[in-house]
Formats: C-alpha cells, sequence, structure tokens
C-alpha cells in the first residue's frame, strides 16, 4: 500500500494535499465540540450515496411515483433499509448542521475574519431546507402532497414575490405532475451542484482563515494541535455512531406510506378528530389546529357546561377546505357559521383574523369574531342538544 501511495505521490505530488488536509493547526487543541461540522458532511455523503440507489428505481411521475416507492420498500433488496436510511439521515442533517451553526455561534467563528465562512455556511444551512422540501413531495402519498400543498401557499403569502414563488414551486395552476418532475429535477440535479460547489467554497474560505478556537482567548493561545489524529480520530468516531444510530432507525421503526394522492376523489384526505386532538395538535404547532380553535364552537369550549365535541377535516376539492365541528352542549343555543378565507394561507391563529357570517335562532345574521358569539349566546340563554359550526377555508391563490 505504501508503495502504491509512493508511486501515485511522485506523480500528483500527494504529500502537500496531505499537509494541507491534516496538518491544519487547531487553536487549543482537539475537542469533541468540532464535531458536528464532519459529521453534517458524512451525512450529506450518506444521502448522495442513498439517493442514488433510490433513484435507479424512483419515477417521478405521478401514476408511478408511489408505486415505485412501494417496489423499493417491497421488493428491492435492502430497499427498505436504503430508504430508511435516507429518510433518517436526512433529519439528522438537518439536527447536525443546526448544532454547527449553534457551535460557530457560541464560539464567535463569524468575527473577522471569518465572516464570508459564516455567510455560506448560512446559505447552505437554507439549500439543506430546500433539500427537505424537494424531497417531502417525492412518495407522492397523501402525507406529502397535503404538506407540500401548505409550504407552496406559505411561499404564495410572501410580499411582492408570493405569485411568483408560487408558479415556480407549482410549474402549473395545480400541484401535480409539473410540480413533481420539477421537484425531483432540483432535489437529485441543481441543489446537490449548489451544495457541492458551497462546501468546497466553506471548506476553502476555512484553510484560509483556520479554525476559531474555543471562546477563552487563554486557551486558545495556551497551544494548538494538528487536526491530524486526534481529532480525526474524535470526528470518525462520531461518523459512526451517528451511522448505528441511522441504521438502527431504519432496522426498528419503519416509515410506512400513507394513501396514495388522489386528486379526483373530494374526500380523498379526510380525518375525524377530538378535542385531545385538537390540543396536541396546537401544542405541535399545526396550522389545522390554529384553523379549527378560530371556529365559533371551539371558542364556546371554553364554557364549563358544555359537553364533548367532536370534528371532522376534509378536502371538498379545487383547493377548498371543511372543517366542521360539533359540540354536545346542553346550556347553548345552537348555532351555524360559515367563513371563507380569501387568502392564500391564514395568518397568525387568532380569532380575530377571521371573520365569521353567524346565524343563530335567536339574532339575525352578523359579522362577529369568535368571541363575539360566545357573548351572544350568553344573552340569548336558550338550551340546546347540539351545535354545530362549519369553516370553509379557500386556499386557492387570490385574484388581484
Amino acid at each position: 500500500m505504501s508503495r502504491l501511495y509512493d508511486w501515485l505521490d511522485s506523480r500528483l505530488k500527494l504529500k502537500s494535499v496531505e499537509r494541507t488536509l491534516l496538518d491544519e493547526p487547531i487553536p487549543g487543541g482537539a475537542s469533541w465540540i468540532y464535531v458536528f461540522g464532519s459529521a453534517t458532511l458524512f451525512l450529506f455523503v450518506l444521502q448522495a450515496v442513498t439517493g442514488m440507489f433510490l433513484a435507479v428505481y424512483y419515477a417521478p411521475t405521478p401514476d408511478h411515483a408511489y408505486d415505485s416507492v412501494q417496489y423499493i420498500e417491497n421488493q428491492v433488496t435492502f430497499g427498505w433499509f436504503v430508504r430508511g436510511l435516507h429518510h433518517w439521515g436526512a433529519s439528522a442533517m438537518v439536527v447536525a448542521i443546526g448544532l454547527h451553526m449553534l457551535q460557530v455561534f457560541l464560539y464567535g467563528a463569524f468575527k473577522p475574519p471569518r465572516e464570508l465562512m459564516w455567510m455560506v455556511g448560512v446559505v447552505l444551512f437554507l439549500i439543506v431546507m430546500m433539500f427537505a422540501f424537494t424531497g417531502y413531495l417525492l412518495p407522492w402519498d397523501q402525507t406529502a402532497y397535503w404538506a407540500t400543498q401548505i409550504g407552496i401557499n406559505m411561499a404564495g403569502t410572501v410580499p411582492l414575490v408570493g405569485d411568483f414563488l408560487v408558479k415556480v414551486l407549482r410549474g402549473g395552476e395545480t400541484l401535480g405532475a409539473l410540480t413533481l418532475s420539477r421537484f425531483f429535477a432540483v432535489h437529485v440535479l441543481f441543489l446537490p451542484a449548489l451544495i457541492l460547489a458551497g462546501i468546497m467554497l466553506h471548506l476553502f474560505i476555512l484553510r484560509r482563515v483556520g479554525p476559531a478556537g474555543p471562546w477563552d482567548e487563554a486557551k486558545a493561545a495556551a497551544g494548538s494541535e494538528t487536526f491530524y489524529p486526534r481529532q480525526v480520530y474524535m470526528d470518525a468516531v462520531v461518523m459512526l455512531g451517528v451511522f448505528i444510530v441511522l441504521a438502527a432507525l431504519a432496522t426498528l421503526v419503519p416509515f410506512p406510506l400513507t394513501d396514495k394522492a388522489d386528486l379526483r376523489d373530494p374526500d380523498h384526505y379526510q380525518y375525524d378528530f377530538s378535542l385531545a386532538d385538537v390540543a396536541e395538535l396546537w401544542r405541535r404547532g399545526s396550522v389545522i389546529a390554529s384553523w379549527l380553535l378560530d371556529l365559533s364552537a371551539i371558542a364556546l369550549l371554553k364554557q364549563p357546561d358544555l359537553g364533548t365535541f367532536s370534528g371532522r377535516v376534509s378536502d371538498s376539492g379545487e383547493g377548498r377546505w371543511t372543517i366542521t365541528a360539533a359540540i354536545d352542549a346542553p346550556n347553548a343555543s345552537g348555532i351555524s357559521s360559515t367563513s371563507a378565507i380569501r387568502s392564500r394561507f391564514p395568518p397568525a391563529p387568532s380569532c380575530l383574523s377571521f371573520r365569521s357570517q353567524i346565524r343563530s335562532s335567536m339574532t339575525s345574521p352578523a359579522t362577529c369574531s369568535a368571541f363575539g358569539v360566545r357573548r351572544r349566546l350568553r344573552r340569548a340563554g336558550h338550551r340546546s342538544a347540539k351545535q354545530t359550526a362549519s369553516h370553509n377555508l379557500d386556499l386557492s391563490p387570490r385574484k388581484e
């Protein structure tokens, strides 16, 4: 092996490259806190390798994408394991790059003369987020389809360029075949090229300006240590540990697909929920929970004499959602509420962010907030066994 290395070195001058890569001095010496950058790079390589194997069998069309992923899961030898590594590796990469940026920030490595290295790192973080967003749609199941729809609607709320971003992301009027092929191309062609260029630039700047070292200037000035061998050993141990954890997750925690996205079925995204489900969604910051909490019926849940609650969310087709909530309330008047959201994506969760058209047996139709509805019912004082509220959310692009 050494003879082969000497033969290559005599022709390619490898010793100078070795000195550049491995003999870089680290102020304050090697430390476990410096492993996150190498871990992120390792996860990127893992994502690239597993992604290439998945691309061999994946078909980026609405008719075949879901079936091709099912084929990878069930028919391809170790296909489930490769997909599991890719799935959990994506989440691990987001965590690793976040920890790396946190360490850089705490150690002040964004200060002069390392501003450019920090800026390139922020761009790399945004590219990783784009990887996650574009890759999420590719299985083409219900979860992937509607999560991407929400993400595109969020992009549409950006001032001035929102409509342009929606057109670029969708590739058409609706989320369909053009969107899927566009996301696939961006995920496997454009973003890898960008992140490779960014990584090389990031490492080039690191070699030019050097590591920042610990925030304790006295410790940093006490001495330095080369990258090899101790830091290389620490990085290798962390890489091995990360791979073992990902392999265990891929083996023990499967990530099954939901139903195939079927845009022709108006009830293809429908589920029942209870009050406990709404509370859990709200705790997790779910957007659906913010819609639900704006319903007049849910505002009335603050009354201590109300009974049970149940509801349903369904897609009525053409980008229009219907949320129906029912409350068994022995001491409240019957009420029916309908509201239409004209924006592409609802604003922050607040009952004042929506206007409801209220119809009650005791009051004439009026426009008021959810809390206004509660005050009306208090004044009415009538009793009814059940009250129902229906909330129609229009997520289609607004026409100016």
